[in-house]
C-alpha cells in the first residue's frame, strides 16, 4: 500500500458506513444501496463520457426515469449510439451540470482519445450551456432526489457546494472527485478531502469508495435502511 493509500484509508474510514451495496454498470460502475432504487425513483446523471451502462441499467432493469446531461461531443456521440435514447424514461439534455445557470468555459480534454472536457478556461477551451440540480428538480416538480450521479471533471466541487448551500434533499450521491493529480484543474487532494468533509457534515456517510469514486448516503436513508432491517428481523 502506498503512502497516499494509507493516508486516504486513515482519513476516509472514519466517515464510512457499512451498508449492503450493489455495483451497477460495466465500463462505468457505481455502487448504490441494494434495493434502494425503484421505478418511482428520481435520478439525475451528469457526465455520460464514453459509456452509459449505469444509466441503461437504471432505465432498463429498474425502470427508473433518468435525467441525463452531457454537453460535450464525447457524451453526445455516446448517447446517439445507444438504443436507450429512444426510451421515454431516458431524458437527455445537452447541458453541463454546474453550480449556477448559464454558459461556462470548459477546458478541452487532456487526452483526445479519453474525451473528457473539464472545468476551467485556461488555454484552449470551449463554452457550453450549464444548468443546476435545483433548476432540473423545479422543472420536473421534484422536491427530493433519490440519486445524483456525477462524473463532471471538476464541476462537482461547485455543484456539491450548491447542494449544501440550498439544502437540497438527495438520498444518494455517486461522484468522482477529481484533483490535479488526474486532470488539469486547480483542486488538489486536500481540496478533495475538504469537500468530502463538507458533504459528510451536511448529513451523509460514505457507503462506497473505489479510487476517487464515492457514494454518499444520507443519514435519513441510513436510518430507513436500519429500520427496515429491524422490521424484517421482528417479522421472522
Amino acid at each position: 500500500m502506498t503512502v497516499l493509500s494509507r493516508v486516504k484509508s486513515a482519513l476516509i474510514r472514519p466517515l464510512m458506513v457499512d451498508l449492503p451495496m450493489e455495483i451497477i454498470g460495466s465500463a462505468d460502475q457505481w455502487g448504490v444501496v441494494r434495493g434502494s432504487l425503484t421505478r418511482a425513483s428520481s435520478v439525475i446523471c451528469a457526465g455520460m463520457g464514453k459509456s452509459i451502462s449505469f444509466e441503461e441499467h437504471l432505465v432498463g432493469e429498474i425502470g427508473a426515469t433518468v435525467i441525463a446531461l452531457d454537453p460535450s461531443p464525447t457524451g453526445l456521440a455516446t448517447v446517439a449510439d445507444r438504443q436507450c435514447r429512444s426510451d421515454e424514461r431516458f431524458v437527455f439534455y445537452p447541458y453541463g451540470l454546474a453550480g449556477k445557470l448559464g454558459v461556462q468555459s470548459f477546458g478541452k480534454p487532456d487526452l483526445d482519445e479519453e474525451g473528457s472536457f473539464r472545468k476551467g478556461a485556461a488555454g484552449d477551451h470551449i463554452e457550453f450551456h450549464c444548468t443546476t440540480v435545483e433548476k432540473l428538480m423545479t422543472e420536473r416538480g421534484t422536491k427530493k432526489l433519490d440519486l445524483l450521479k456525477m462524473d463532471i471533471e471538476g464541476f462537482e466541487y461547485e455543484v456539491l457546494d450548491s447542494v449544501i448551500r440550498n439544502r437540497i434533499d438527495i438520498g444518494q450521491i455517486c461522484v468522482e472527485i477529481h484533483t490535479n493529480r488526474s486532470i488539469t484543474i486547480d483542486q488538489s487532494i486536500v481540496d478533495a478531502y475538504l469537500l468530502i468533509l463538507r458533504v459528510c457534515k451536511f448529513g451523509y456517510r460514505i457507503a462506497y469508495n473505489s479510487a476517487m469514486d464515492f457514494t454518499f448516503v444520507s443519514n435519513e436513508l441510513i436510518r430507513q435502511h436500519r429500520q427496515d432491517v429491524r422490521n424484517a428481523t421482528h417479522a421472522l
